[in-house]
């Protein structure tokens, strides 16, 4: 059999193998690790859900449909709103730093690379 949508044989599970990859991405969120300085975790809100807190030299992943995102890191002091679009890449990888504000840490992107 041949898939509807892309005309590639189904795999033995009736399922297109091609289709079902772009149907899926992810988005990974990694935040420096900083020996010294501000290490408080911020929260991190991929299209207005919150992902989770994002602590030093952790990385949080989640995966999403194809299309645009809005990718957001909520500190105290300052949103940080990022937008990305998946749709050929499977895969967007996000870096971010934090510095000291006047109250708490501030977000900064410092890489975004698209795989």
């Amino acid at each position: 059999m041949y898939c509807t949508e892309c005309g590639k044989a189904l795999n033995e599970a009736g399922i297109c193998d091609a289709c079902e990859k772009n149907k899926t991405k992810k988005i990974i969120v990694t935040r420096e690790k900083k020996v010294m300085g501000f290490a408080i975790s911020f929260p991190v809100f991929i299209d207005g859900e919150k992902l989770d807190n994002l602590g030093n030299g952790k990385s949080l992943e989640k995966v999403v449909s194809p299309g645009k995102h809005v990718v957001e890191f909520r500190c105290v002091e300052k949103t940080i709103t990022q937008e990305v679009t998946l749709d050929k890449n499977d895969t967007v990888e996000i870096t971010c730093k934090a510095s000291m504000g006047l109250i708490a840490a501030i977000a900064s992107i410092t890489d975004i690379e698209y795989k």
